[in-house]
């Protein structure tokens, strides 16, 4: 008969059950209003160190251009992340952020990811 110990939870899972934790507190308070044309749906956490945060565009996607719209808010998305307080832990954690868009009924429409190489990158270069 053989008895086997328990293992501490590794670095990856621990950092994953803060994600998930966060993403879950998060997602309580959903679907909330960003703005005018931005509803937060939910936030997910995946392994080893994603959070997803789901968007609905409030507004009729076929009369813009997307891909324009989506590098503008790509470009104001890291920058929030790098600077924002809230995300120090989440940086320190080499967490990568996933943002996905959909329309209004729930099509896709696009998604970007921002790794923490960009973001370190981009707060390292400022310095």
């Amino acid at each position: 008969m053989s008895i086997s110990k328990c293992s501490e939870p590794t670095s990856d899972q621990k950092v994953f059950s803060y994600l998930k934790k966060a993403a879950e507190s998060a997602s309580k308070s959903c679907p909330v209003q960003v703005d005018s044309i931005l509803r937060l749906e939910n936030v997910t956490a995946f392994v080893p160190a994603t959070l997803r945060y789901n968007y609905s565009l409030l507004f009729d996607t076929t009369l813009y251009d997307l891909n324009d719209f989506k590098e503008k808010l790509r470009k104001n998305t890291l920058n929030t992340v790098k600077t924002s307080p809230g995300a120090k832990t989440f940086h320190s954690l080499l967490t990568t952020f996933e943002y996905n868009y959909s329309d209004t009924t729930g099509n896709f429409l696009f998604r970007f990811i921002i790794s923490p190489e960009e973001y370190w990158e981009s707060i390292n270069s400022e310095k």
